[in-house]
């Protein structure tokens, strides 16, 4: 069932798509929206937990890998922004997260593989074929069924979210694509990774902040990200194999380059 949305918005959420410079937008949000104010959720298994304890309607600002869906799962009308980055420079960063990162799931797999090989494993395909997009389309897993029952076994530590991600990465192409393309309309400021200072503006403007607000960048690996990703050490034809699985994510991130475009 889908959230009635004519209400007016009651909170802000920022859908972090990983590897997309978040922290930066995160921190920021916190400093100019309040973080008294944040949820301090980061993953459906910690928002679900937290609802089970929480009233969740006091916070007016949410931040986390939860994808299109929160406000279903909340039961209100949110304010929506995002920022989406090139694919292929997301792919990559990602692989180098995945090897850096002992706590992230598949990081005994990745740990040491090339990032031809990382590209090449099928095992991987979930972190590659059309990540971003995927975050556009609700899971077909209602995270609301485990509000007050979820297993709090160690070993089971996030995998409702890793679980959340896997329902949707078994979608097909198509109705992602056509579900990607109707959320991505709805979004209220869309930004990219490049100009994460535009988007910072436009976010200001659309919460009615101060217009020097969006000056305050807290630039937490966005600028590493903003001045390599024209220069990756990508072979060709890694880069063709990325853009082969990318392609939808390619399509929402030439809109999103549009609206950065148009606002500046």
């Amino acid at each position: 069932m889908t959230t009635q949305t004519s209400q007016p918005a009651s909170a802000v959420h920022f859908l972090h798509i990983p590897k997309t410079a978040g922290t930066s937008v995160t921190e920021w949000l916190v400093q100019h929206v309040g973080g008294d104010r944040m949820c301090p959720a980061k993953n459906w298994d910690q928002l679900v937990n937290a609802a089970a304890t929480r009233d969740l309607s006091r916070d007016r600002l949410f931040c986390g890998h939860y994808g299109w869906g929160l406000d279903d799962f909340l039961g209100r009308r949110l304010i929506t922004i995002t920022v989406l980055r090139d694919p292929v420079a997301r792919t990559y960063s990602h692989y180098r997260h995945v090897v850096r990162d002992t706590s992230h799931p598949c990081h005994v797999n990745v740990r040491h593989q090339s990032f031809g090989a990382f590209l090449r494993d099928p095992a991987n395909l979930p972190m590659i074929e059309n990540f971003q997009a995927r975050y556009f389309v609700r899971s077909p897993l209602d995270a609301r069924a485990y509000v007050g029952h979820l297993d709090p076994d160690p070993a089971k530590l996030n995998m409702l979210s890793t679980t959340t991600e896997a329902a949707r990465a078994l979608l097909d192409r198509r109705f992602v694509h056509d579900m990607a393309l109707r959320a991505i309309a709805e979004i209220d400021v869309l930004g990219v990774t490049s100009d994460i200072g535009g988007f910072l503006a436009a976010v200001s403007r659309r919460l009615g902040l101060a217009s020097e607000a969006a000056r305050d960048v807290p630039y937490v690996n966005t600028a590493s990200a903003q001045s390599s990703d024209a220069a990756l050490p990508i072979a060709d034809d890694d880069v063709a194999l990325i853009r082969s699985l990318t392609e939808i994510d390619h399509v929402l991130y030439d809109i999103a380059m549009a609206h950065a475009n148009t606002a500046a």
